[in-house]
């Protein structure tokens, strides 16, 4: 599976593909015989749209559309909810990789008492690539077209 979600049980595992209409749970381990459990009957063909032909592509299409006009205006949500919607699921992997709790402070957006936890929050950079460390926000555009 290129893109999609694996869930692990206590039993067995699940995958689930990109489109979310292919389904297959295993019994025991990943890796171990794969003995398979319930799942979709559903056969993949060629009328059955995945991936980026989902009913996701209109969402990254205009993303990258407002991108390339260089006009955050014609997104259909604002960029700060795609933003606070994702913490919670980066801030779960990260509690994953470095196998404990994590006390995130939502002001300085880091990792309390945790650099190997707050070193993954964020990579290094290809240069003329770097995200600057703040954004234009609401209020401080507003200031400054006034």
């Amino acid at each position: 599976m290129r893109i999609g979600n694996i869930f692990f049980g206590s039993k067995g595992w699940l995958w689930i593909d990109e489109s979310g209409r292919r389904w297959q749970s295993y019994m025991g381990a990943l890796g171990a015989k794969n003995e398979k459990g319930p799942g979709s009957d559903t056969k993949e063909t060629d009328a059955e749209p995945t991936g980026l032909t989902t009913m996701e592509f209109p969402h990254y299409q205009n993303f990258i559309d407002a991108i390339r006009a260089n006009d955050p205006k014609i997104l259909t949500c604002d960029i700060l909810e795609g933003h606070l919607s994702s913490t919670l699921p980066h801030l779960a992997n990260v509690s994953y990789l470095v196998g404990d709790t994590v006390r995130f402070d939502p002001k300085t957006e880091s990792v309390k008492d945790n650099k190997k936890a707050n070193d993954l929050l964020t990579r290094e950079y290809r240069k003329g690539f770097e995200v600057p460390k703040s954004f234009p926000t609401k209020e401080t555009s507003h200031a400054q077209r006034v």
